[in-house]
Order: C-alpha cells, then sequence, then structure tokens
C-alpha cells in the first residue's frame, strides 16, 4: 500500500482514537465512491498494520475507530454500502461513525435569518397588544 494521508486524529471523550475523514465532494462527482474506498482502506490499513501505533505510541492499547465527515446527503445507495462497511468494521473492533454537516448556502443563510426575525417581531407585536 502507499502513502496514506489522515485527514485529522481526535481523541474521543471516551478515550477512543478517531481517524477522521473528510469527504468534501458532493456523492455524485466522477469518482468520489472510489476515492473514498481507497482512502477508508488504507485507514484499516493504518489501524490494523501498526503505522498508528509506530506513530504515535501513545495510542497503543485503545479503540479505534474511522469518522467519516461529509456535508452532502448521502444517496440511499451509498447509505447502504456504508452500513455494511459499519458492520463489517465492527466485526474487527474498528468504530465507524459518520457526521454530516450541512452547509448553507447565503440564500439560505438570509432566508432562515429572515423568518426568525419575523418570529421575532411577531412576538413583539403579541406583548404590545396585551
Amino acid at each position: 500500500m502507499g502513502e496514506v494521508t489522515i485527514d485529522q486524529i481526535w481523541k474521543e471523550k471516551d478515550g477512543t482514537v478517531a481517524l477522521v475523514l473528510r469527504q468534501p465532494e458532493s456523492w455524485d462527482a466522477p469518482g468520489v465512491i472510489a476515492k473514498l474506498q481507497a482512502k477508508i482502506n488504507g485507514y484499516i490499513s493504518v489501524i490494523r498494520n501498526g503505522p498508528l501505533i509506530e506513530r504515535y505510541p501513545e495510542y497503543r492499547g485503545k479503540k479505534c475507530s474511522i469518522r467519516l465527515i461529509t456535508y452532502y446527503d448521502i444517496p440511499e445507495d451509498v447509505r447502504r454500502k456504508i452500513d455494511l462497511l459499519h458492520h463489517h468494521l465492527s466485526q474487527q473492533g474498528i468504530g465507524f461513525r459518520v457526521m454530516q454537516i450541512k452547509i448553507e448556502t447565503p440564500a439560505e443563510a438570509r432566508s432562515r435569518l429572515k423568518k426568525s426575525f419575523a418570529s421575532f417581531f411577531k412576538g413583539i407585536m403579541f406583548w404590545k397588544r396585551r
């Protein structure tokens, strides 16, 4: 296996070492699934074959997990693959979690802000009438 780049390493509150994998591209981008599979395989290799412990000996004996961070809704076919991967990794003692972060467009943010202000001012008008 070639060189593996880990996006980030977190230490969870429970002591688990989480290798963070960011998936910034849309799920329908060309080759995105193949790239993600290759990267996940690299992360698994780093955990199972020792490079993580060689580099960070303080992690010896700690539980390890892979945390996938995505910014886009996960399509159902990809979600099924992720569920299978989660099951496979849990059998090997490796955790797997997905964190989806919603990124608002400027128009969505303005719309949400407008609704908040409208609700706020509606509440003020209610209290003024009392």
